[in-house]
Formats: structure tokens, C-alpha cells, sequence
């Protein structure tokens, strides 16, 4: 469900099931500007934590020779993990106007999923780049046949493909108890089960992306990135992608092994169950609840399992 084109969520117990939730879209809308002062702290936040990534990118155009000065945008990359688990956080927290204590959860969940993100930020900036050298290189071949276009075409479906992960991939990170292997399958499940809002995602994405590109002169562009983007602009982005995919994960992740241990329900912070549609499970593996909580669920066998 996204932005309200996808239809209506129904409402929980206690309140008339037939009473449809104001449309996802107005609902955005009315969120996002009544939060606005506080996703622009964290948007702050977030940059603040950014700067070595930042740091390490520049550098690396500045002093490395070359071919080779896009390696400091790569190990930039590799150090984004950490600050995007905090920053996902508090995005998942306002979506679902839950209460977030900002400087405090942010540290809390970069220092909870620090290993894994950094790992898998690690990772990001390997597969980054080799479907960036890949690109370059089939621009370069372009005329030397019909197939460099096919490869070409390959490669964008690729980088949609992997974009459109991540829109997943931390939100579990921070959710859930997840191998890197088990969050890079769902994520690919995610890409499928939920197309329709990745594409509408997407779109807005690329409209916000593209659209200083094609209107502001290059002279103010790098003016207009360098003040936007730390005040509003990541968090806007970020928000949109939070509050498009998080009921997915809720709905085919989170809300099965509640529906399988009724005893549990009771900790389930996130609500009750999406009814809009009837779901074939798809998940074989659930995961457990990442502790980041008080509110731990036992379970037999893997632990405890409790709700972030």
C-alpha cells in the first residue's frame, strides 16, 4: 500500500471494521508536515553521523589519482550502515507515531546493529560498484552492437532491483533478527510481493532525484544539494520509503508469528494485524525480534524474541 493508490487499511478492534483510514496519501501528507520540525532534526542527525562517510568521498576525488578516485566513494559507502539503522529508526517511529527519544534511540540503534550494517554496507559498496564498472564499461562498447544495449538494460534492472532491497533491508535490520543472507532473500521476496508500492516508491524517488537536475541551474545545484539535503531533503526521501514498506514488513513478517503464538500478542507494540487481504505466507523463515526493548517475548528453541 503507498500514498493511498494501493487502497485503505481497515481498522483495529474496538472501532467499526467498515470505517475505512483516511487515504495513505493524505495521511503522508498530514503526517509529514505535522513532523516536520523533527525530521529535520534528524535529518541533521543523520548528516551529522554522515560526515566521515562524506568525509572519505571527497578525499578519495581529491587525492586519489585517476581512475581509482572513485574508491573513496566506495568506502564511503561502506560506512553509511551504522547511521542508517539510527536514521531508519526514528523514520520507522514518527510513520507510526510511536513515542522516540531522537538523540538517544538513533545512538542506540547504531550501536545495536552495528556489526551487520557496517557489514552489509561493506557489501553494498562491492555490488555498487561492480554494476557501476559495468555501466562505464558497456557505454564505452556501445558501438560495437545490438548486445551492449541488452547488457545495459540488465545492469538498470539490476540497480532498480537493488534499490528497490533497501527499501527493506535496514527496516528489518532494526526489526527483526536477521542473517545477512536471511535479509537479502526477504528483501528479494519484498521486490516481488510488493511491486506495486516499490514502483510507486520508486517513482517518487526518482521525481525528487531528478527534478533539481532538470530545473536548477548547475551554477545554484551544488548550493541547493549542500543546504537541502542536511535540513529536510534525506529525511523527506527516507520518509517515503518508510511509510510505503514498513506494512509490509509488518504485514508478512511481524504479524504471522503473532497470528502463530496468540500468547504473544499481548507484546505486539506494532498493532493488530493488516486485514485488508488475505496473505499465502511466503516467509519460511520469520527471524526473531531483534532485544532492543523490554518488551521480550520467550519462545522455544531460538530465544527470546522481542518487539523493537
Amino acid at each position: 500500500m503507498a500514498f493511498g493508490f494501493l487502497g485503505n487499511t481497515k481498522v483495529g478492534p474496538g472501532v467499526d471494521k467498515n470505517r475505512m483510514e483516511k487515504k495513505r496519501l493524505f495521511r503522508f501528507f498530514e503526517l509529514y508536515f505535522r513532523k516536520f520540525g523533527r525530521l529535520m532534526y534528524i535529518n541533521l542527525l543523520y548528516t551529522l553521523f554522515m560526515l566521515p562517510s562524506i568525509g572519505v568521498a571527497v578525499l578519495g576525488f581529491m587525492f586519489v589519482p585517476g581512475s581509482l578516485s572513485f574508491l573513496g566513494v566506495v568506502f564511503g559507502i561502506a560506512l553509511m550502515g551504522p547511521p542508517t539503522c539510527g536514521f531508519t529508526y526514528l523514520l520507522r517511529q514518527l510513520s507510526l507515531e510511536r513515542p522516540v527519544f531522537i538523540w538517544h534511540d538513533f545512538i542506540e540503534y547504531m550501536k545495536n546493529n552495528f556489526k551487520q550494517s557496517l557489514l552489509f554496507s561493506c557489501l553494498d559498496a562491492i555490488v555498487l560498484t561492480v554494476v557501476g564498472i559495468s555501466v562505464h564499461f558497456s557505454l564505452l562498447q556501445f558501438d560495437q552492437g545490438a548486445f551492449q544495449y541488452i547488457l545495459l538494460i540488465l545492469y538498470v534492472a539490476v540497480a532498480i532491483i537493488v534499490l528497490n532491497m533497501h527499501y527493506y533491508i535496514y527496516l528489518m535490520m532494526i526489526t527483526l533478527d536477521l542473517r545477512i543472507p536471511q535479509l537479502i532473500k526477504n528483501s528479494l521476496i519484498f521486490t516481488l510481493a510488493a511491486i506495486k508500492t516499490n514502483l510507486i516508491t520508486t517513482f517518487f524517488i526518482f521525481v525528487l532525484v531528478i527534478i533539481p537536475f532538470l530545473f536548477i541551474p548547475l551554477d545554484f545545484l551544488l548550493a541547493f544539494v549542500a543546504i537541502f539535503t542536511p535540513l529536510f531533503y534525506a529525511s523527506l526521501i527516507g520518509f517515503i520509503v518508510v511509510f510505503n514498506s514498513f506494512p509490509h514488513v509488518k504485514r508478512l513478517l511481524v504479524d504471522p508469528y503473532y497470528e502463530a503464538h496468540p500468547e504473544a500478542r499481548k507484546n505486539n507494540v506494532f498493532g493488530d494485524s493488516w486485514e485488508e487481504e488475505e496473505d499465502e505466507p511466503i516467509f519460511t523463515d520469520l527471524g526473531t525480534l531483534e532485544p532492543k526493548s523490554e518488551l521480550t517475548i520467550k519462545t522455544e528453541g531460538r530465544g527470546g524474541k522481542t518487539v523493537s
